[in-house]
């Protein structure tokens, strides 16, 4: 009797019709029968690489559509999707060549273009992320997603007006759609609309409850709003936990007493999407740097697609894991295996945050840092790294983590290179006096523009300086005169900018006399930035860590006569400061000095109370005590 022939046609059309159909395992099976009799049938290890992608085999992807790739070099369907599998793996520059490819191939594929543009989009160059987005909707204008990067790219730019209608033709075509629901929140944020942000998200969580990241944005959009104290934002963020973390919490590792009992010091690991020129990449660097120079075991675990200079610098002082797009289990896996004793969360409730991952319990211990100026909420997090000017004893019960609370600041910090010199005060003995305020849109507020022109009021001919990067947008620089305009003040006594390269940045700091802190949510970095450059800060600080950031930094510096007890005090202090050119002048002088000498500068002596800290709090974990505040 004859073997019946085995038909390569009949076995693709079979195992086209499984993947079709979602049945992987099933495609997968019959694509390697072909190969294993005809090994370089493109279509199946084309295809077989794609089924490999999609359950999340990202090397073999890679290896198999490779291949494919390299028996037929004038496919773009195929460069397309290995591009796909690599920028998923962070391979930007890889990818963003194979779409290239794939356009060339195929210049009227529009779905392409726009995932050419976001590659570069990912890679930070953003005007190239935006012609791509713009060809693609030539080619098919009713697209969503793209309108939706387009947006995404624009907003990125400061065209924050441009954004705004890019979500709204999105939605328009596609009213489903939640990652432009959501970005239309982020971007009313960022414009300082709080309450039409607010209704945005709560009106996407309505729809999608489920969806963790719009209810992390509205966390974080709720902090900047005045009137909601401690009691309010613990409230929210536990039920974010309640809704996203809380059914994962039966299948935390269960850790033997004996586990517990590890020689020498912890091991530490740090997750962030922002090991990069970021507020959080300068915050943390010197701590690491001197952690490492001492000798500690640390390990970062990048969530970023985004690398730059900085990021090369963490990658020297830390056994380093690119975790950006791998899913929260298989890090966790990860986690475990590197024996982290001590795992830090460097983004709380912001973007690229990980806190599904936090939520599986992937070390012993967890902690909040820098990232996040609130409660995370997650029963996971077992401290919260503070000072004892951000999260005073009275403050605790608004914490779901154990504070611990270091002596002097939560952070030290590495000033930038790129400063200028401080120049002499520019209003000089008798000129008009600047004010200035270079936090983000969303912490200026309508309130805070009600106090800000009071104080305009009070200082005749002052003006005051507005800069950060959604000033870029003349519909928004509008919107914020009008605004001062209810007010009474005329335009001439403003003055926007926009985004700049951080030396001109530092710059437009300096040429200002007297810096307004934001409430309820101060200045963080920027605040440091600005003392450097010579400029003090008047600070109204509250009940929230958002609100104490300058606080803190201040009391360190010795400064408090800065710090008001109340906006009525807020605006006294900023037209007393105003009147007082020599004391500007002899603080002006002496800030960076100050600074130097200060904790705020302190890498080594901060690294030794830092690692302090964490040897208490593991010690009490190998003893088998539950998390308890620690103040040192």
């Amino acid at each position: 009797m004859s073997t019946p022939s085995f038909s390569i046609d009949t076995a693709f059309a079979q195992a086209l019709a499984y993947h079709q159909a979602e049945r992987l395992t099933e495609a997968e099976a019959v694509y390697r029968e072909i190969l294993a009799v005809a090994p370089d049938h493109l279509d199946s290890l084309h295809l077989l690489g794609v089924a490999a992608f999609q359950r999340g085999h990202h090397d073999e992807a890679l290896t198999l559509i490779g291949r494919a790739v390299a028996i037929n070099d004038r496919s773009g369907t195929i460069h397309h999707n290995l591009a796909e599998v690599l920028r998923s793996v962070g391979q930007l520059q890889d990818a963003v060549r194979h779409y290239e490819r794939a356009v060339t191939l195929l210049p009227d594929w529009a779905e392409a273009h726009n995932h050419l543009g976001v590659a570069l989009q990912e890679s930070g160059r953003h005007d190239l992320a935006v012609a791509c987005y713009r060809r693609a909707l030539v080619l098919d204008e009713r697209d969503p997603p793209t309108h939706n990067n387009l947006g995404m790219a624009l907003q990125d730019q400061g065209a924050l007006a441009e954004a705004e209608t890019c979500y709204r033709r999105a939605l328009a075509f596609d009213p489903d759609f939640a990652d432009a629901a959501g970005n239309l929140g982020n971007l009313l944020r960022e414009q300082g609309r709080l309450d039409e942000a607010v209704e945005q998200y709560r009106r996407v969580l309505a729809v999608w409850p489920d969806r963790a990241d719009v209810r992390s944005n509205l966390l974080f959009t709720l902090l900047c709003q005045p009137g909601l104290g401690l009691p309010e934002l613990s409230a929210a963020a536990r039920d974010w936990d309640a809704r996203h973390a809380a059914r994962v919490r039966a299948a935390w590792p269960i850790v033997p007493g004996a586990a517990r009992t590890r020689s020498g010091s912890p091991r530490l690991g740090f997750v962030s999407g922002d090991f990069r020129r970021h507020a959080v990449g300068f915050l943390v660097i010197e701590t690491l740097a001197a952690l490492a120079a001492a000798g500690h075991r640390l390990v970062c675990y990048g969530n970023g697609p985004v690398a730059d200079a900085l990021t090369g610098r963490f990658q020297t002082l830390a056994l380093w894991r690119s975790i950006h797009g791998q899913t929260d289990q298989a890090v966790a896996e990860q986690i475990r295996a590197d024996g982290i004793d001590i795992l830090f969360d460097l983004s709380g409730h912001t973007a690229s945050n990980r806190l599904k991952l936090f939520s599986l319990k992937p070390a012993p211990l967890q902690m909040a840092w820098v990232g996040y100026p609130a409660t995370t909420g997650l029963a996971a997090m077992d401290y919260l790294l503070a000072d004892r000017h951000q999260v005073p004893e009275q403050a605790e019960g608004g914490y779901r983590e154990r504070i611990i609370r270091l002596p002097h600041s939560y952070i030290c910090w590495e000033p930038p290179a790129e400063a200028p010199p401080v120049t002499a005060l520019p209003a000089g003995p008798d000129g008009p006096v600047t004010f200035g305020s270079f936090n983000f849109l969303s912490k200026i507020t309508p309130h805070a523009i009600a106090v800000w022109s009071r104080i305009l009021h009070r200082v005749p001919e002052s003006r005051l300086l507005l800069k950060a990067v959604g000033f870029a947008c003349p519909v928004t620089r509008n919107r914020c005169r009008a605004a001062f305009a209810d007010h009474g003040i005329p335009p001439r006594r403003l003055v926007f900018a926009g985004g700049t390269s951080r030396a001109d940045h530092l710059a437009a700091i300096g040429s200002v006399d007297i810096a307004l802190d934001s409430f309820p949510y101060s200045g963080g970095l920027t605040t440091l930035e600005t003392l450097w450059m010579g400029v003090p800060v008047i600070t109204c600080p509250g009940d929230t860590l958002a609100s104490r950031h300058s606080f803190g930094y201040l009391t360190t510096l010795g400064l408090t006569d800065a710090v008001a007890a109340d906006e009525q005090g807020y605006e006294r202090l900023a037209a007393t400061w105003a009147l007082d050119r020599d004391r500007l002048g002899a603080i002006r002088a002496g800030l960076r000095s100050r600074m130097l000498a200060s904790p705020l500068c302190d890498a080594s002596g901060f690294a030794r109370d830092f690692a302090m800290a964490c040897r208490l709090a593991w010690d009490r974990h190998c003893a088998g005590e539950p998390p308890a505040s620690i103040q040192l």
